[in-house]
């Protein structure tokens, strides 16, 4: 099943990129990454084989909202898994074209990531 769904993902972005349409994600790959400890050895090789067979996006954002904020979205996880969480995607954010994006309010965050657009995808 997980196979299928990748071969289909890529099969989809492929067929996408020749007809030169965006496809947008709320989330990739990344979040499953950073839901792992990047402190082991074994995940770093894990990380290395997605970033290396995992089409690369054109534009990848990361928008840095504060921990306090995270909870209060998600009680449900606890502070230590935001800040946990957070390392692991400072770490993510290294391997890739990441552009980091200050949340603020939503109409200012659309608005950045317009205008980031705009001059990326000429």
């Amino acid at each position: 099943m997980l196979i299928f769904l990748f071969t289909t993902s890529i099969r989809f972005l492929t067929e996408k990129k020749k007809k030169k349409r965006i496809a947008v994600f709320d989330r990739y790959f990344y979040d499953k990454l950073a839901n792992l400890n990047p402190n082991s050895s074994l995940v770093k090789l894990y990380w290395k084989y997605f970033f290396f067979f995992i089409p690369k996006s054109d534009v990848v954002f990361f928008l840095d909202t504060s921990l306090k904020e995270c909870y209060k979205r998600k009680p449900e996880y606890s502070l230590n898994f935001f800040k946990r969480k957070y390392k692991s995607y400072q770490l993510l954010k290294k391997k890739g074209k990441t552009i980091n994006i200050k949340t603020t309010t939503i109409n200012q965050t659309q608005s950045n990531i317009e205008k980031i657009l705009k001059t990326k995808l000429k």
